[in-house]
């Protein structure tokens, strides 16, 4: 399947402001069941200098710097990919040692991936939490991670929110409620009470219903011994398929924003954003 996507971010000023240095995260990751054709960008006003950027989790992003004045920031990203069909449970766990949970890594493997690791004891609440969905499937690597977004894609209330850092997760499981970054920070936190090593993963989720839109998207990867990074979405309960299309990935969530930087002047700003994802 060839999909055109093309995703828009308008700021508008109130008054001229000079724009920092900027890094864009709009570039699909290319990978074995996703190719891209092409991608580009166009950027209003035009940047004095761009330079593409491979990131240390493997995001392919563009700083871009400026010169001069400006009271508008548009930013036009324009891809056109190739997906894949897969069956997203086509692996196997190995060594053997970590099918079961608590998750035991191989000799070596804590310390490269100690930055997508639990860092300090966990929250009690959340342990609790994610203890007892590991005891109902018996301890069981594959079958925790899909009852534990399931669980929350079914329990928890989605509440969409545009703006904000996520939500602790703390607060998302006293609430039982939140968006696709909120569920993701509280479904991280759950996988690394156990043991699991994860990163937050912000991308385009893809729709072939005509009722339910295409739109921006949060869900995490969890690394598996033997499968590697595999995805998995909270907010819609599901292992990740070829519908999801990665932009950025991190241990923290801030890290994979489209769009980081700031601007020196005393005006306030005002963000609108657009996004149409259509088969070619």
């Amino acid at each position: 399947m060839i999909l055109t996507i093309e995703h828009q971010t308008n700021y508008q000023y109130l008054d001229r402001v000079f724009l920092e240095p900027h890094l864009l995260r709009l570039t699909p990751r290319e990978g074995k069941n996703l190719h891209v054709y092409e991608a580009a960008l166009e950027i209003e006003p035009k940047p004095q200098g761009i330079h593409s950027i491979l990131e240390m989790d493997g995001t392919h992003a563009h700083l871009v710097w400026f010169n001069g004045m400006t009271k508008q920031f548009k930013i036009r990203a324009r891809s056109e990919v190739e997906l894949r069909p897969f069956n997203p449970f086509e692996f196997i766990i190995f060594p053997t040692t970590s099918v079961r949970l608590p998750m035991v890594y191989p000799a070596g493997w804590e310390r490269v991936l100690t930055p997508y690791m639990q860092d300090g004891a966990p929250d009690p609440a959340i342990k609790t939490f994610a203890a007892n969905i590991a005891e109902d499937t018996a301890q069981e690597t594959i079958n925790f991670l899909t009852a534990l977004v399931k669980t929350i894609g079914d329990d928890f209330k989605y509440v969409k929110r545009e703006h904000g850092r996520p939500h602790p997760p703390e607060q998302v499981l006293s609430e039982k409620e939140g968006s696709c970054r909120d569920f993701t920070v509280f479904a991280m936190a759950a996988c690394r009470a156990l043991g699991l090593a994860t990163r937050f993963v912000s991308g385009y989720y893809f729709s072939e219903d005509d009722d339910e839109p295409s739109e921006l998207h949060a869900w995490l990867e969890v690394y598996l011994p033997g499968a590697g990074w595999k995805g998995y979405d909270p907010a819609h309960g599901l292992a990740c398929d070829h519908h999801y299309l990665a932009l950025a990935a991190s241990a923290e969530p801030d890290k994979t924003l489209p769009v980081t930087g700031t601007f020196r002047g005393f005006a306030s700003s005002r963000m609108k954003t657009s996004l149409m994802i259509c088969p070619s």
